[in-house]
């Protein structure tokens, strides 16, 4: 039998767990895998996330030297809460870290390693308000596009409005937009109500807004 996994939380504050009954040694053996695979020193974790942070900055081509990450990265654009700015931070945090064990400062260590390990969730959470902000923005703009897509009609049905009221001023809004979805072929997806509501505006006894609508060049 295969272990347990229980899974709990979001993307930020995931937590995966796995069971196995001590009778089940595949099971037992899984876990044992799992507990192998995540297995890292402290020391070696530091380094792994500054490396990680280090490649990000490279590739916004900013200096990654850890003394000077942090000033690096605001000097090119990227300042607080920038995740660029979160990435420099850690940089500069897991460097301080090795400098105070190296001297013999293990309380000193530990408070950069709280700082650091502070970073890390708060670089975490501004990537996912970025992403949030990237997608909001895009629903809005999707949203600005298909309005300007269902309305593309309007302008040819005035138009088309305006020609047969020139030569027929007495018809009516409604046998106007009939004759333009019928005879014209405009906007047969539309009703005809609301064909009549975007024409009505240019009915011959309302000069002034047909002027509007339509300026003379």
């Amino acid at each position: 039998m295969a272990a347990r996994v229980t899974s709990t939380g979001g993307p930020l504050t995931r937590r995966v767990r796995r069971e196995a009954d001590i009778n089940d040694p595949d099971a037992v053996r899984e876990v044992m895998a799992s507990l192998k695979r995540r297995a890292k020193a402290s020391k070696d974790w530091v380094k792994a996330i500054a490396s990680d942070c280090a490649e990000i900055l490279q590739a916004k081509g900013i200096d990654p030297d850890p003394p000077g990450a942090t000033e690096a990265a605001e000097a090119a654009g990227y300042e607080h809460p920038a995740p660029e700015w979160y990435a420099a931070e850690i940089v500069r945090l897991a460097h301080a870290i090795e400098r105070q064990i190296a001297v013999g400062r293990p309380w000193m260590a530990a408070r950069f390693g709280v700082e650091l390990g502070r970073a890390t969730v708060l670089g975490a959470i501004t990537k996912y308000d970025h992403q949030a902000a990237k997608f909001e923005q895009g629903r809005e703009e999707q949203a600005r596009k298909k309005k300007a897509e269902a309305n593309r009609w309007r302008i040819p049905a005035q138009r088309a409005a305006a020609e047969i009221w020139a030569n027929n001023p007495n018809l009516s809004a409604t046998a106007v937009a009939g004759h333009i979805q019928e005879k014209r072929g405009i906007a047969k997806e539309r009703s005809l109500r609301s064909i009549t509501n975007a024409i009505s505006p240019l009915r011959p006894n309302k000069v002034g807004k047909t002027a509007q609508l339509f300026p003379r060049k």
